[in-house]
């Protein structure tokens, strides 16, 4: 079994948890053993709800950003790695800032982008995680 801590960029959560390396990333699971929860998620029952949402807010902001590289060619610039890969970054000048509201809903500010691409990455993200979860600025 491994033991890892997380600190989300999301939150000020501290998490530790086990899970075992022997099995395949997709069947894992990941034991609770102590989590030190910040302001934003103190009132959240216990510490698997607690689990539960930072990675799902964690996981959220992190497909925001895979939707933009996947489908926003403007915005982005490829390259390739030492292993021959290509790998996606947002243009120079192109800023992926994020943060969340009292609610705990994604507000995205998409720096340089034209307000069309905002409005189609709006409708992505509308179809993919519901009206209101998410804002962009």
């Amino acid at each position: 079994m491994k033991i890892t801590t997380w600190r989300p960029d999301t939150c000020d959560c501290e998490l530790n948890y086990e899970w075992d390396e022997t099995v395949a990333q997709d069947k894992r699971v990941h034991t609770i053993n102590s989590i030190s929860v910040c302001i934003a998620h103190k009132n959240i029952a216990t510490k698997e709800q607690i689990w539960d949402k930072v990675r799902e807010e964690n996981t959220t902001k992190n497909i925001v950003l895979g939707l933009i590289l996947d489908n926003f060619p403007n915005l982005v610039s490829e390259s390739q790695n030492e292993n021959g890969d290509t790998v996606k970054r947002l243009k120079q000048g192109i800023e992926y800032k994020w943060e969340f509201d009292e609610n705990r809903n994604l507000i995205i500010d998409l720096q340089s982008a034209s307000g069309v691409e905002k409005s189609v990455l709006l409708t992505f993200l509308k179809d993919k995680f519901g009206l209101n979860k998410i804002r962009i600025v």
